[in-house]
């Protein structure tokens, strides 16, 4: 099939925004451990199986050789494109469901503590979604697991650690030479924050340095102090275990 890419930059620049919220990495962790069972459903092409009302379809015009074409579906790149979907999912699945599914952008995970419970969850998530004419890619699914990967950590019900191959691409990096690197050092790094005890202590001396040479690029300097830094957060991620422990509640 074709993909149109459409740069949608001057309809958003003047669309109002639509604030619906989006689950945060927190909550959605915190919610998904200390169960059994996991299933993670892909709806096939998850946008485009949103019709848009006949009077927005205009907006969404875009030109190829063969002429002017609209869309008939929520297209990507729409600003609001996001929390349309969230809302759309949020309304059809909640209420009084969100103790064993959720949903974030267009995956719908389900989790449960026994298998029998786990089925009869999926049977009812996947009964609603056919019943509102919406389908899953099979395969892009992971159906009754007992260990899943999302949002760069896996999953199972003993805990949650983060994902082996991110962590490798961490550990292989290079000490960074330009402020640019250094930032995208310490972006990796804060996604697993809630792993490494005395985080902020430990980032502090990196922090100095990308904070002075914000201004001043031609400042920036990679330093003893900086360095130790960044071999201690490698150090702390590869010591097995690695905090498998789930996010505090309280």
């Amino acid at each position: 099939g074709i993909r149109f890419l459409v740069d949608y930059r001057k309809l958003n620049s003047v669309t109002k925004k639509d604030c619906f919220p989006q689950p945060t990495t927190e909550e959605l962790l915190h919610r998904l451990g200390g169960h059994r069972f996991y299933t993670k459903l892909d709806l096939k092409s998850g946008y485009f199986q949103l019709p848009i009302h006949e009077t927005d379809k205009e907006k969404t015009a875009f030109i190829t050789q063969d002429g002017l074409w609209e869309f008939n579906v929520l297209p990507q790149g729409i600003m609001n494109g996001p929390p349309t979907f969230q809302r759309t999912m949020h309304n059809l699945l909640g209420y009084g469901r969100w103790d064993y599914v959720m949903v974030y952008l267009d995956d719908i995970l389900i989790f449960s503590r026994s298998l029998n419970e786990h089925q009869q969850h999926l049977n009812e998530i996947l009964s609603i979604l056919a019943k509102a004419n919406f389908q899953v890619n099979p395969d892009k699914c992971s159906v009754a697991v007992q260990e899943i990967e999302f949002l760069s950590h896996t999953i199972n019900e003993q805990g949650i650690k983060p994902n082996g191959d991110k962590i490798k691409a961490i550990i292989d990096l290079p000490a960074p030479h330009t402020l640019k690197e250094a930032n995208e050092f310490l972006g990796k790094i804060n996604w697993y924050r809630k792993f490494i005890p005395n985080f902020a202590h430990i980032a502090a001396p990196l922090h100095k340095v990308t904070n002075k040479t914000k201004h001043h690029r031609h400042e920036f300097k990679w330093g003893p102090d900086q360095q130790h830094s960044f071999d201690e957060f490698k150090r702390i991620l590869t010591t097995y275990p690695l905090f498998l422990e789930y996010p505090d509640s309280s």
